[in-house]
């Protein structure tokens, strides 16, 4: 090939990019994002502009990806993007995106740390008193989309000044992974139920206990009772209320006819979980204990011990005779 065939190839293609540029260029001032959301984004150390213009374009942010990049690299700028997390107006433009992204003043990030088997209310004082989320709007949401069981417990680490909704909608993502995950692994053995209703039994299992065995054979007494029609009896049950959530289980909250949450009192599943259960608990709803007894443990009963263990019997006597030993020292 002679070097005018490639001098000429190479011009064609410069003043063809150089025609899209002028025909496109109008995009790096419209608005990344169609409705006012804010957009994280993370740009990892060490991370190339090109690594970085392939993230954006597999998250859709930019309505032009190739006039971004040209622009980014004629202006030198691809050169001076700093590492860190950044969190993003959605009316910014792209050319004002690339600003921020060379300005390197990343929002700051909070750790936040929500307990397995938290409730909603739990888990928005937490949130709440670092900044992270309106109270209010955050229970209002959870209640008007059933979410309880849904918002993962686990430390996050959050940017800072985030929209309650961010907020919620991360903690649903990372139940939505996990539950995939473990639905994946072909653990579930009991098909009967549907994914509301073992999600339902986990929050249980979770607040009765934090051992994944002991889990597994929770969640096999309560699967038995609703076999046989008998009523749950299980106490974190009876202080799922608004007001009541920061107190214990007593046989006033246990044994009130009013109380929809009270398995004493109504028969089946409450309403809705009673808690956010974490990846053991799930694990347990989906692979229950399956020894030999398993058909025929019906009861547990904590053994006060400092063990956090429970006792499980099979018959009701039995299981008196471990109230006797464990809870009345007798």
């Amino acid at each position: 090939m002679s070097i005018k065939t490639v001098l000429g190839a190479l011009i064609i293609v410069t003043l063809g990019t150089s025609l899209y540029i002028y025909q496109r260029i109008g995009t790096l001032d419209e608005p990344i994002a169609q409705r006012k959301a804010s957009i994280r984004i993370s740009v990892a150390q060490g991370m190339t502009f090109k690594q970085l213009v392939a993230k954006l374009a597999q998250r859709t942010v930019l309505s032009d990806v190739l006039v971004f990049e040209l622009y980014a690299r004629f202006s030198g700028q691809d050169r001076n993007i700093k590492a860190g997390q950044y969190l993003i107006d959605g009316r910014s433009t792209p050319r004002q995106l690339l600003h921020e992204l060379t300005q390197g003043q990343p929002e700051k990030s909070i750790r936040v740390t929500l307990p397995e088997g938290w409730n909603r209310w739990q888990m928005a004082d937490r949130l709440a008193k670092v900044k992270l989320v309106d109270r209010d709007r955050f229970l209002k949401r959870v209640e008007m989309e059933r979410l309880e069981g849904r918002l993962f417990p686990d430390t996050y680490s959050f940017i800072a000044k985030l929209d309650t909704d961010d907020v919620i909608d991360r903690l649903l993502n990372r139940h939505k992974v996990v539950w995939s995950q473990l639905k994946g692994s072909r653990l579930r053995k009991t098909s009967k139920l549907s994914d509301e209703d073992l999600i339902n039994i986990a929050s249980m299992a979770q607040k009765e206990s934090g051992h994944l065995d002991e889990q597994q054979k929770i969640v096999r007494v309560f699967l038995n009772r609703l076999e046989r029609g008998m009523k749950l009896q299980s106490d974190p049950t009876c202080v799922y209320h608004a007001t009541l959530y920061k107190s214990k289980p007593s046989p006033r909250t246990c044994k009130d006819k009013t109380n929809p949450y009270s398995t004493y009192v109504i028969k089946g599943l409450p309403p809705t979980p009673i808690g956010n259960p974490g990846a053991s608990a799930l694990k347990a709803s989906l692979d229950p204990f399956g020894g030999e007894s398993a058909a025929k443990i019906l009861f547990f009963v904590a053994r006060q011990d400092g063990s956090k263990r429970h006792y499980f019997s099979e018959t009701y006597k039995e299981h008196r005779g471990a109230v006797k030993r464990y809870l009345k020292g007798k």
